[in-house]
């Protein structure tokens, strides 16, 4: 871990507290360390939502889903934030952290967890929850209106804003909905920082009992249905029924070769005309059937 703090100057990593109430202090989880020292720097909020997303990833990968990610769950550790975890949330439930579907029927899902980690790096970013309420139903009014632009909360950041547009987007097709799609592109917003060398977060020892109700897999075959249904289109044997014909067999598509492209290279010349002496010859072919044809009636007829 020193070596990887070396590598990783900008990142945060908690340091470890001193002083006669450490010992006595429970531990310190990213909303109390919120509410006590602001906002986070967008490195620091980016590289803790990469421990957690990786720690979800494993819990996915299980079959399994958490149901109860928030910024209060989330502790940084005894000593320092090398061995934070990523905890069961007692007490109330964190509607603010609820998606639409979860809302709606109630159930956890790996789905829902993703939807879960934005809010946890939109917290971290500004400070603020992005859907808060004190019940369901105002947290999904919230969800309707959508989250405050970041820019309008003093983080600068492109990237990060069309992000966090896609961790929230209402339509299902548009939202990214899988833990290693969002991991990749945390990865990819500072690539030079590398902070996909962060360690995830630790994982309580007792297993989780909250099944997922759909696999990944299932994830992502209902996510390839809901787009393939708004673009369907009629199948051949359909097509043969409204037209009442039998449609020819296709041919299979000849790809030109590409050739690999060189700034230097000078541009290559167009391709000379065709030749149409294949039309022609057929056409002579056809002509020639046609006067034999004519010939074998007038000698029939005499």
């Amino acid at each position: 871990m020193a070596m990887l703090q070396r590598s990783l100057p900008h990142v945060a990593l908690s340091p470890p507290r001193r002083g006669p109430t450490a010992r006595a202090a429970r531990p310190r989880t990213l909303a109390d360390r919120v509410r006590a020292m602001g906002r986070f720097d967008p490195v620091d909020a980016v590289a803790w939502t990469i421990r957690l997303v990786k720690a979800v990833e494993q819990l996915h990968k299980t079959g399994s889903a958490h149901g109860g990610i928030c910024p209060a769950a989330i502790v940084e550790g005894a000593t320092s934030g090398a061995n934070a975890e990523l905890s069961r949330l007692e007490g109330a439930e964190p509607f603010g952290c609820f998606g639409p579907e979860r809302l709606a029927d109630g159930e956890p899902s790996t789905m829902q967890d993703v939807w879960a980690v934005g809010t946890v790096l939109y917290f971290l970013l500004t400070g603020t929850m992005p859907f808060s309420g004190r019940s369901a139903e105002e947290v999904r009014s919230r969800i309707h209106a959508g989250p405050p632009n970041l820019t309008s909360l003093g983080v600068n950041d492109r990237r990060l804003q069309t992000l966090i547009e896609r961790l929230f987007a209402p339509r299902l097709s548009m939202r990214i909905v899988a833990a290693t799609p969002l991991r990749e592109a945390l990865e990819r917003w500072r690539p030079e920082l590398r902070l996909r060398w962060l360690p995830p977060l630790a994982l309580p020892p007792e297993p989780f009992e909250i099944r997922d109700r759909d696999s990944q897999a299932d994830v992502d075959t209902a996510e390839y249905e809901i787009i393939t249904r708004q673009v369907s289109l009629p199948s051949r044997a359909e097509l043969e029924d409204m037209l009442g014909t039998v449609l020819p067999a296709r041919k299979p598509r000849e790809e030109p070769e590409q050739e690999p492209l060189d700034a230097e290279a000078e541009p290559s010349t167009p391709p000379p005309p065709r030749s149409s002496s294949r039309p022609m010859v057929i056409t002579a072919a056809v002509i020639l059937g046609l006067e034999a044809a004519a010939l074998s009636i007038w000698q029939l007829a005499k």
